[in-house]
């Protein structure tokens, strides 16, 4: 009983210096004009994003604002475009990939009789498409604005 005693004090004291080295760094932090809040960890990627980084990637395709029957993803730099496609197609999707000015790809996915609101919102879910750009009336029948 006595070890078990001089244990939890180890375990205790241990404690209480962790949470003061803490606070030194906090005040340390401060004195500097940093805190602890303002630091952000990076996520890690996932194969499907939240609903609000999903809309979010959701624009206008302002180069072709009457384009309703194709919807454009940008795809991530450094992703294997074959793979992507593959992936996009086995899902479902009708990808034909392209090139950028940039040496990036984007994918053209082919819309025609679905629907196409559905399909961007799907599209904008994977983690490698870094914008989907959908026409106007697409944009409006997802979002009811009149832009």
């Amino acid at each position: 009983m006595k070890k078990i005693t001089n244990i939890a004090a180890a375990a205790l004291l241990s404690f209480t210096g962790a949470v003061s080295a803490i606070a030194a760094d906090n005040l340390a932090l401060s004195n500097a004009g940093l805190s602890l809040s303002g630091i952000e960890t990076p996520s890690p990627k996932t194969p499907k994003n939240n609903q609000w980084l999903t809309l979010r990637k959701i624009t206008v395709n302002t180069a072709q604002p009457d384009m309703d029957d194709t919807l454009m993803g940008l795809v991530e730099h450094g992703q294997d475009i074959e793979k992507v496609v593959k992936e996009l197609n086995d899902n479902g999707f009708k990808a034909a990939p392209f090139q950028d000015n940039l040496g990036g790809y984007m994918v053209m996915v082919d819309v025609a009789g679905l629907n196409a609101a559905d399909y961007a919102v799907g599209l904008a879910r994977y983690y490698y498409i870094t914008e989907v750009q959908v026409s106007r009336k697409v944009h409006n029948a997802l979002f009811g604005l009149n832009n």
